[in-house]
């Protein structure tokens, strides 16, 4: 996501930091929408979640939101600082990534145990 952004600022001749921080803070903020509505989804079926894969649960939602509002702010930050704000995609992609890797984690080794 942070590399298309980046890359349609650096390659349109004449796009604002405005458009780019609304592109930026549109795309930021469809994603967390989807995010919080399958988290939603899921927090209904609490009473039936067994008691020790409750933790879990709320860790995913957690390292999942830490991953994406950075991408929500990064929109923002443009909108307020300009090209500053841009950093914070440096900040959602790293956590987007770390949060990637540990998924994977669990999907690989965790589930074998």
């Amino acid at each position: 996501m942070a590399v298309l952004v980046v890359t349609s600022f650096l390659l349109v001749p004449g796009q604002g930091t405005v458009l780019v921080g609304v592109e930026i803070l549109a795309v930021g903020t469809v994603v967390w929408a989807a995010i919080v509505t399958i988290q939603l989804l899921q927090l209904r079926n609490w009473r039936l979640l067994e008691r020790h894969l409750r933790l879990p649960f709320v860790a995913r939602v957690v390292l999942s939101q830490v991953a994406i509002l950075p991408f929500v702010i990064a929109g923002v930050a443009v909108l307020g600082w300009g090209v500053e704000g841009l950093y914070w995609l440096v900040a959602g992609v790293v956590l987007s990534f770390l949060v990637a890797v540990a998924d994977a984690w669990v999907l690989l080794i965790e589930i074998l145990r």
